[in-house]
C-alpha cells in the first residue's frame, strides 16, 4: 500500500495538540478497521518552526485518507501521496510516473491555513 501524508497547520502556541490529533487519526482508523478497510497509522512528525504537522498513514488511496480525516474531525488538511526510501537510492524518476489520481488533494479553510485561497 502507498503512504500518504496528512498535512495539518498547527500554530506554535498549540503545538502540544499534535499528539492528540494523531490519536484522533488512530481512533478513526480503528473505527474503520471494523469495516475491513486496510489503513495503518505510521507516525507523526511535527515541524514547530513551520507550524506544520505531518501524519503518515499507509492506505489504499487518498479517498480513504480523506475519510479518516473527516472522521477524526481534522477539518482543514492537505493529503498527498508519498514514497519512502530509507537508502535514498531507489526513488523513481518523476518523469516515469503515470498519474494515479491520488496526487495532491486539498481541503483547506483559508482562515485556519496560512497562504491558502
Amino acid at each position: 500500500m502507498p503512504y500518504f501524508l496528512i498535512e495539518v497547520y498547527v500554530p506554535r502556541a498549540r503545538a502540544h495538540e499534535a499528539g492528540s490529533t494523531g490519536r484522533r487519526i488512530r481512533a478513526a482508523i480503528d473505527a474503520l478497521h471494523n469495516a475491513d478497510v486496510e489503513i495503518r497509522f505510521v507516525r507523526t512528525m511535527l515541524l514547530p518552526e513551520d507550524e506544520t504537522c505531518f501524519h503518515v498513514v499507509d492506505a489504499p488511496s487518498g479517498a480513504e485518507v480523506h475519510t479518516i480525516c473527516e472522521r477524526a474531525g481534522l477539518g482543514s488538511v492537505r493529503v498527498v501521496s508519498a514514497i519512502e526510501d530509507s537508502s535514498g537510492d531507489n526513488l523513481p524518476d518523476p518523469g516515469d510516473q503515470e498519474p494515479d489520481g491520488d496526487g495532491p488533494t486539498t481541503s483547506r479553510d483559508p482562515i485556519t491555513h496560512r497562504g491558502c485561497r
